[in-house]
């Protein structure tokens, strides 16, 4: 009987696996597994984090705009904002971060790169912005575009991009001036011009401004922190700014890849010098030139161009050294 039972269990067995091999095989259940996740913050969240007590909301009037706080001197505080917001009453109030608000005298404005500059004296703490390198940006670098908060709803603009491309553009029609700027797909509201535009450490690298150039609304656009920090310190000691403008839009020839210097008959190992790209209608320098130097200035690039710029007046002569088709000249222009 024992031996009966052991062979009718073997023969079931036998049977079961039979069946379990013949038969289709049935999906397999998903194993679903639920997940908390807590304490987690992006690179984006430090970037306001860090910046945020920095950013204020400036009012004049009816309009509104955003800015940052640039530097402190002594008691003084220096704010820099979109100077669409200026207006005949000198009236601006800021509001920090804090809700705390108060009035502001303008230092001085300048229409040629969009800026105006505020000054104030705060009775307790203010962290000031971290100043970036505007000349460093690329081409596809990642960038982030911050306002100040709404007065009705406490809260504020954010938008992420990437850099379009940094180049050179007039900003007011009554100037020859081209300032430094940067295109970028980050959203840009009406209330974020005069706010910071941030490089992926948190540094200001630019301010918003509150329109779109030469017809191309897809795109956003900041002047260049390095134009700005020139601009704000004429401001600062004489109200206004003074410059002579060549009408030229460069690039640094230490920027150039080696196929363009090629096609332009640069020395391939050439670290010195801006090439003129487009301008020069009502001065001596053609589209092709490389300027060398200015009144005995070495020009080593945009940035020491600019500087140099800076440091001299429209209407004034200059003597330019160029590198025109290979050759070496000087020439002696008007500058604007």
């Amino acid at each position: 009987m024992a031996l009966c039972a052991v062979l009718l269990a073997w023969n079931l067995w036998l049977t079961i696996r039979l069946e379990m091999v013949n038969s289709p095989s049935a999906p397999a259940v998903p194993q679903i597994t639920q997940t908390t996740v807590s304490d987690y913050t992006t690179d984006l969240t430090d970037i306001i984090d860090n910046t945020r007590a920095a950013v204020v909301t400036v009012s004049s009037g009816s309009r509104t705009a955003s800015g940052f706080v640039y530097s402190r001197e002594d008691e003084n505080l220096y704010l820099i904002t979109t100077s669409d917001l200026y207006s005949d009453s000198g009236e601006v109030t800021v509001y920090f971060d804090s809700s705390a608000g108060m009035s502001a005298a303008i230092a001085g404005r300048d229409e040629a790169t969009g800026i105006m500059l505020l000054r104030l004296q705060p009775g307790f703490e203010v962290r000031t912005s971290r100043i970036g390198d505007s000349d460093l940006l690329q081409q596809g670098e990642y960038v982030l575009a911050l306002s100040g908060r709404s007065a009705e709803t406490g809260s504020s603009a954010v938008s992420f991009g990437i850099v379009s491309e940094p180049g050179m553009m007039r900003l007011n029609a009554s100037s020859s001036w081209l300032a430094g700027v940067i295109e970028t797909d980050a959203v840009i509201s009406p209330e974020s011009a005069g706010g910071p535009l941030l490089d992926q450490g948190g540094a200001v690298v630019g301010m918003l401004l509150p329109r779109s150039l030469n017809g191309n609304d897809r795109l956003s656009f900041a002047v260049g922190i390095n134009e700005i920090r020139l601009a704000a310190e004429e401001l600062k000691e004489e109200g206004k700014v003074s410059r002579g403008s060549l009408g030229i839009t460069v690039r640094s020839v230490a920027d150039l890849r080696s196929y363009e210097k090629s096609t332009r008959g640069l020395q391939l190992d050439a670290v010195s010098g801006v090439l003129i790209t487009a301008g020069g209608d009502s001065s001596e320098l053609k589209p092709g030139d490389v300027l060398l130097s200015i009144n005995g200035q070495t020009v080593a690039d945009v940035s020491s161009l600019r500087t140099i710029l800076y440091d001299v007046n429209s209407g004034e002569m200059a003597e330019l050294q160029i590198l025109r088709d290979g050759e070496e000249t000087v020439l002696s222009t008007e500058l604007q």
